[in-house]
């Protein structure tokens, strides 16, 4: 489940608070993170960076009155989301009444990634190795469970064969207990015989003398996970809601089960070793059969855990319900879980005409995860795609993939082909296309040649239409500016493009628009723009936009000479920027650096980037021109010239 660790830190301290405090925990980038739970009050963010930034911002506001205190317990079981928030949380912690504990087990034995471990780094994280029990501390445990006459031999054969690890100890203890072991010396080779046993197969041992009511209900707990309510964890079990309650009670006085409701297992090793102890066919029954339990209880996302678990049957249900998850953990900003979900549903298998829907989201989401796998997606799903709806959906995505990864020459035939399939049934739709495919073209210079004569076409059948789309409007000015045109048609242009709805325009149409607002000089209508931009951005955390505006406002004010506000947007978006924006914000930050005369700290922003030369994208002219005002205001003119290649 996705940030399922993080709702229970913090969920109940947001539903308890009054009216007036919910509001101000929730103010700012906060609501990113309550809509990351699932909460009402809360807004979907746009990525798992806007989620765990809102969830930040959500304890730092709980801290901002009375100091913080979050612990997590045995953190390589934290699902990957929260890990993620645990990661951005930890170096963060100092600048708030914040303090974070966690605890990891060394050699995770699923080989997890943990990220919030490697956190650990930071200087402001303090690390605390716990040792082995002592042989006095082992003592203590075996008297407490055994009674105070066991002998000093036996007490060292218990800490000698558990390594001092306390749940060894423990487990080591309940064997003996259970074997009538006293503790006296003559039974420490007894104990010896059944310690190789006594952690793993000592559990199952003792589970399965319990009797068949005590495995069910242990076995469908180790299905259904930790925190499950009995008479859920009894439906599974095929056990009477008030018979389950007694066999819970049972299984906690074995130490098999914690005594606690919702049930949970003594140790996560012990749940383990129940699940792992169980056949292959019959987990993927359980865990379907668990899906549809959680089901009636409209818990989508602990459902689709359940569904991933499971084989392909060609279920219309189980297509429908990862779909629906895969919703939710988007909204939550999870595009990873997302995307793990698509990736089963597809699996199921779903329907031809489930498929390109699917596979569209699947490639969406996980471009935003950057996965690799994300272009391969979003192409199946334009080939798939019958319907004019579905193609341009397909095809927009898949474009700006790959726009930004410097591939604009293969994006303006992806648009091009959508044309052709569209226009026979939705001219409207077609034409928007058209004018994306030339916006695209317009990016890289081998293919602005093509793009222009398109622009000219459009330009020439403008009076056509009496409402051209907003990508028509937007390419035809942004070519005016270019071309260095009188710059009041193509202001009206833009204009009238800001005009439609939504406002302000989605991120790629708005890139034009303000790089063309910069060439005409229009700051006027560049900074509401801007403004709006931003603060439709952070209202849904999305992190992607804001990187694009603050690349762009970062050249906007260098252009203004407010040189200290530039190089602070520009060295944000540097930081989070990939792909094209990468080079456009080093651009800008080294052009402000340099009529700052900090020359040494452009030189050394330079050096962190591979020179983009074999790139053919337009944002690369910018960066070639400020690593020649570099080289000038260095007194090397000529090497200037050589900076500047196919632009002299």
């Amino acid at each position: 489940m996705a940030f399922s660790v993080v709702r229970q830190l913090l969920e109940q301290p947001v539903l308890s608070a009054s009216a007036g405090e919910r509001r101000r925990l929730l103010a700012g980038p906060a609501r990113a993170g309550a809509g990351a739970l699932g909460l009402a009050a809360g807004d979907s963010p746009a990525s798992e960076f806007a989620a765990v930034h809102g969830l930040y911002w959500l304890c730092a506001n709980l801290a901002e009155r009375r100091p913080l205190l979050l612990t997590v317990d045995d953190l390589h079981w934290v699902d990957g989301p929260s890990l993620s928030w645990l990661a951005y949380l930890g170096p963060r912690c100092v600048e708030s009444a914040m303090l974070v504990v966690l605890t990891v087990r060394e050699g995770d034995p699923r080989e997890r990634v943990n990220s919030a471990a490697a956190a650990a780094d930071d200087p402001s994280v303090h690390r605390m190795g716990l040792s082995a029990l002592s042989v006095a501390s082992v003592a203590a445990l075996v008297r407490a469970e055994l009674g105070p006459t066991a002998s000093a031999g036996f007490c060292s054969a218990c800490w000698e064969l558990a390594g001092g690890n306390p749940l060894y100890v423990r487990e080591l203890l309940a064997a003996a207990r259970n074997e009538g072991l006293s503790g006296a010396d003559d039974t420490v080779t007894a104990l010896r015989a059944l310690a190789s046993s006594a952690v793993g197969a000592s559990v199952l041992g003792r589970l399965a003398r319990l009797g068949p009511d005590m495995v069910s209900l242990a076995q469908a707990l180790a299905v259904l996970g930790s925190q499950t309510e009995v008479a859920v964890a009894a439906e599974l079990a095929g056990l009477e809601p008030a018979a389950a309650e007694l066999t819970a009670d049972r299984l906690a006085a074995a130490q098999i089960l914690a005594p606690i409701r919702p049930l949970d297992f003594f140790h996560p090793l012990i749940g383990e070793a129940v699940y792992a102890d169980q056949a292959l066919g019959a987990r993927r029954l359980a865990h379907r059969r668990a899906a549809a339990i959680l089901d009636r209880a409209g818990v989508a996302d602990r459902v689709a855990a359940h569904l991933l678990a499971t084989g392909p049957t060609s279920d219309p249900w189980v297509v429908q319900r990862l779909s629906a998850a895969a919703d939710t953990a988007w909204e939550r900003g999870a595009a990873e879980v997302a995307a793990s979900y698509l990736r089963r549903a597809l699996a199921e298998p779903a329907t031809p005409a489930e498929r390109p829907a699917l596979l569209r989201r699947l490639g969406v989401a996980e471009w935003a995860a950057g996965d690799p796998a994300a272009i391969g997606h979003l192409e199946e799903a334009l080939n798939e795609a019958r319907d004019a709806t579905a193609i341009a959906a397909a095809a927009g995505p898949l474009a700006n993939a790959y726009i930004i990864s410097d591939q604009a020459d293969i994006a303006v035939p992806v648009l091009q082909r959508a044309v052709a399939r569209v226009r026979p049934t939705d001219p409207r739709r077609a034409l928007r296309l058209d004018g994306a495919a030339a916006l695209a073209g317009l990016m890289d210079d081998r293919t602005a040649a093509a793009a222009f004569r398109t622009v000219d076409r459009l330009h020439a059948s403008l009076s056509d239409f009496a409402d051209p789309p907003g990508r028509v409007l937007i390419v035809i000015a942004h070519a005016a500016m270019r071309r260095a045109w009188p710059p009041d048609e193509a202001e009206q242009l833009v204009e009238r493009a800001l005009a439609r709805e939504p406002y302000p325009p989605r991120a790629n149409a708005s890139a034009s628009i303000i790089v063309t607002l910069l060439g005409l000089e229009a700051f006027g209508t560049l900074q509401r723009l801007c403004d709006d931009m931003l603060s439709a951005a952070r209202r849904r955390s999305a992190v992607q936009e804001l990187i694009g505006v603050a690349s762009f406002s970062a050249w906007a004010l260098y252009r203004r000479g407010e040189l200290a506000d530039a190089e602070a947007q520009a060295r944000w978006a540097l930081e989070r920027a990939s792909g094209i924006w990468a080079i456009d914000a080093l651009a800008h930050l080294v052009e402000t650096l340099v009529e700052r005369d900090a020359l040494d700290d452009a030189a050394a922003e330079l050096r962190r980037m591979t020179p983009p030369l074999t790139s053919h994208t337009v944002v690369v002219t910018g960066y070639l021109m400020a690593r020649g005002q570099l080289l000038m205001a260095q007194g090397k003119c000529q090497g200037s010239a050589a900076g500047l290649p196919g632009l002299w």
